[in-house]
C-alpha cells in the first residue's frame, strides 16, 4: 500500500505556498474564486484580522462555502445579512453562527 501512495505522490504538482498572512483583499478574492466548491478553504485561516472584517471578502467566502463564516470576525458573524447570505447558500452554515 505505502509504495502505491509514493507512486502517485510525486505525479501530484506542487502547490505555490501561500504567504503566512493574506492581507491583500484582491489576493483573498482571487484565492476564494478559484476554488471549487468543496475545497478545503484553508488559505482563510491566513486571512488577516481586516480581512476577517471585510465584509467583500466574507461575502464572496460564504457564499462558496458556508463554513467561511467561521473564519469571520465576531462582528460580522453576529450580522444578520451575513448570516442569512451564509444560511441561504448553505443551510447547515447556521451551526457556525453565534446564538441569537
Amino acid at each position: 500500500f505505502f509504495n502505491a501512495v509514493e507512486e502517485i505522490q510525486p505525479q501530484i504538482p506542487p502547490q505555490d505556498p501561500l504567504p503566512s498572512t493574506i492581507d491583500c483583499k484582491t489576493t483573498a478574492l482571487e484565492l476564494i474564486e478559484t476554488e471549487s466548491c468543496g475545497s478545503s478553504f484553508h488559505f482563510l485561516t491566513n486571512l488577516s484580522e481586516d480581512l476577517c472584517d471585510d465584509r467583500d471578502v466574507v461575502v464572496a467566502a460564504i457564499q462558496r462555502h458556508g463554513s467561511a463564516l467561521l473564519f469571520a470576525s465576531e462582528r460580522l458573524k453576529k450580522d444578520p445579512d451575513i448570516i442569512e447570505i451564509a444560511i441561504q447558500a448553505f443551510p447547515c452554515s447556521i451551526q457556525y453562527a453565534p446564538p441569537p
